[in-house]
């Protein structure tokens, strides 16, 4: 009932949570966009899925060994 009685009233639960979890994730983690070829990001999607690895672990293990750096 609680969470009806806020619902209608045009409040969210979760915003200042949201919010303050974006915050903290804008000062500790920084983003990196690139444009690749569909057919490319397609196959690399489907041998990370093969493999059960990430997008976000698989750049973040190829980055630490170009940079020389203990894998986590």
């Amino acid at each position: 009932m609680i969470c009806w009685y806020w619902r209608q009233r045009g409040v969210s639960m979760g915003n200042t949570s949201s919010k303050v979890k974006n915050r903290y994730n804008s000062k500790v983690y920084d983003k990196i966009t690139v444009q690749l070829k569909k057919d490319l990001v397609c196959r690399f999607e489907e041998k990370l899925a093969q493999e059960g690895e990430t997008k976000a672990g698989f750049f973040r293990k190829a980055i630490q060994a170009y940079l020389g750096d203990p894998p986590d």
